[in-house]
């Protein structure tokens, strides 16, 4: 009977804790684009977005985030609301601070791009 509860207990305290914003998110949900970003422990993130349809990089950026009160911040962020893109827009142009709520969602971190909807949610990968 003790064994029963270590697995669950710890299963709880998983869905518990709060959540960690390091790693790897792919927004699930978009037609036209694959947006994924990868945020380091070093106050950087990486952001790849690729044409769905060619598989071909249309946009590449670094940038800087923070994580204040259970919400991440990032500079120089592109809204990718996952538009048709062409390679010689100038995605440079409109870089802005996004700040949005990390959350978790069964057991997974995510952020929504559009908090009223949900429609560009990330999830965080795990491997």
């Amino acid at each position: 009977m003790f064994f029963i509860f270590i697995p669950v207990g710890l299963a709880l305290l998983y869905f518990l804790k709060a959540p960690q914003p390091i790693g790897v998110f792919v927004s699930k949900h978009n037609t036209n684009t694959i947006d994924s970003l990868a945020i380091t422990t070093n106050g950087s993130y990486k952001r790849l977005i690729y044409d769905e349809e060619s598989k071909k990089l249309l946009f590449s950026n670094k940038g800087n985030w923070e994580y204040e009160n259970s919400r991440l911040i990032f500079y120089d962020f592109f809204p990718n609301d996952d538009q048709k893109l062409k390679r010689d827009y100038d995605f440079n142009s409109v870089l802005i601070t996004f700040s949005v709520p990390l959350e978790k969602s069964f057991g997974r971190e995510v952020f929504d791009y559009n908090e009223v909807t949900a429609k560009y949610r990330f999830y965080k990968l795990y491997w």
